[in-house]
């Protein structure tokens, strides 16, 4: 496995399974018009809250501050680079933490995880995202195998608070974007809860004028 990993299942290897509460974790990329890409990666955490794990255990986050989540190692994607990082911890107990990268063009941020199609034929602008499903444990599932494992049932109704966002901007007016919960003008929004990635792989779409 490439050493970048996707970044939902990095935090959850890394924070999730370590500490209970509300996590919430968006994805913002800006596509511009000369092709080049502005990715924003943000997870919220407070990790003040109590409740139990899938396997009924209660975690106190008071046991230990949080350790960073290994999605700095977006990062190290062959062709990105970090324009900034930044964490704020807040005096109720919430995290934000967020890296803000850079390339040339989207499809630096693929790997074998998260898969990034870039097209700029046929007089539009096209991108396709695909981040693939995981397991509670962090491994990456085939699609459709989650529906069919008990415990895996019992890990979605947990993995069901917790919500992930994208974000895109494309550079001309969106036209079309398959699974968007909105779209306003030259941006589409996506939101899923970590239970749907779970289910299936999630792919956010969207088709611009140029």
């Amino acid at each position: 496995m490439n050493q970048p990993r996707l970044f939902v299942r990095a935090v959850i290897l890394t924070v999730l399974l370590l500490f209970s509460g509300c996590m919430h974790i968006a994805v913002k990329a800006r596509v511009k018009a000369d092709g080049s890409a502005v990715v924003s990666y943000r997870i919220g955490i407070d990790p003040k809250l109590m409740s139990p794990t899938p396997d009924g255990e209660t975690l106190r986050a008071d046991k230990g501050e949080p350790g960073e989540p290994s999605f700095w190692d977006v990062s190290d994607k062959h062709g990105v680079r970090v324009l900034g990082k930044k964490v704020e911890n807040f005096s109720d107990g919430r995290r934000f933490t967020e890296i803000i990268c850079a390339a040339d063009s989207p499809g630096a941020f693929s790997d074998d995880e998260e898969s990034v199609r870039w097209d700029t034929s046929g007089g539009r602008w096209h991108l396709v995202w695909t981040f693939k499903c995981f397991d509670a444990g962090g491994t990456v599932l085939d699609t459709g195998r989650a529906g069919r494992d008990g415990k895996q049932a019992k890990a979605r109704a947990y993995f069901a608070r917790f919500n992930f966002d994208f974000e895109v901007e494309m550079p001309g007016k969106i036209f079309t974007a398959p699974g968007a919960d909105s779209v306003r003008d030259k941006k589409a929004f996506f939101h899923r809860t970590f239970a749907d990635l779970m289910e299936k792989d999630f792919t956010a779409e969207a088709a611009s004028e140029r």
